[in-house]
């Protein structure tokens, strides 16, 4: 379907505590992190959302819908913006991973 019947879906099914929350009309919320309170983590975590909504920005949908888990971390494995993501996820084992591919 579209993207407006999409996010329309969403909004039906999704409660304010799923992943991403639509239910208020002026913003979209993501939660994907959990908490924690070691340093490194929580700045890989914010570098990790920067990271994604940067591609999502320069991509389309079909591209979007396109990336697997192997294809974002070979993203992140071609840029030094980020200081603590590419050792947090080498760290926990997921610089390798392929998810669900």
């Amino acid at each position: 379907g579209t993207s407006k019947s999409k996010v329309a879906y969403c909004k039906m099914i999704g409660g304010r505590y799923q992943a991403v929350n639509l239910k208020n009309p002026e913003t979209i919320e993501i939660r994907l992190w959990a908490g924690t309170l070691v340093l490194a983590e929580f700045f890989a975590s914010l570098e990790m959302t920067d990271f994604l909504v940067r591609l999502t920005k320069r991509l389309n949908n079909k591209q979007i819908q396109a990336l697997t888990w192997s294809k974002i971390v070979s993203r992140i494995k071609r840029t030094t913006k980020y200081k603590y993501l590419l050792p947090y996820l080498k760290c926990k084992g997921l610089d390798k991973m392929e998810r669900g591919e």
